[in-house]
């Protein structure tokens, strides 16, 4: 253990395993494709706690095994559907800080929007 961590309580390690379960169960079957919701799941491999996150494009395109430009469509669709918000944005070298809101997608969230015949 490095001297900047701490050791996980019960309830913090509870609070994971529903915010997981979440996803898995909620959220991730309404995403556009499974990269969708693959890439939800390696975001809530970074996000602590308070399921707040920095993970750069090329990171999360290494993770999917994907291009970086894939990895940005992907991640600028999570913000679009709102399974995702940015909390702060990144500059330089630095990657913005997300947070996963937890919401779940519905019928009207701008990609899944359907058009009346």
């Amino acid at each position: 253990m490095s001297s900047k961590s701490k050791p996980t309580s019960k309830a913090t390690s509870s609070k994971r395993f529903e915010q997981i379960n979440m996803i898995v169960d909620e959220i991730v079957k309404q995403l556009p494709t499974p990269t969708h919701g693959l890439a939800l799941i390696v975001c809530w491999r970074h996000a602590n706690a308070s399921r707040q996150f920095s993970l750069s494009h090329s990171r999360l395109a290494k993770a999917l095994g994907v291009s970086r430009r894939s990895a940005i469509r992907t991640m600028n669709t999570l913000l679009e559907v709102g399974v995702i918000r940015r909390v702060e944005m990144g500059s330089g070298a630095t990657s913005s800080r997300y947070e996963i809101t937890g919401k779940l997608v519905t019928p009207m969230s701008p990609l899944l929007k359907v058009e009346p015949p």
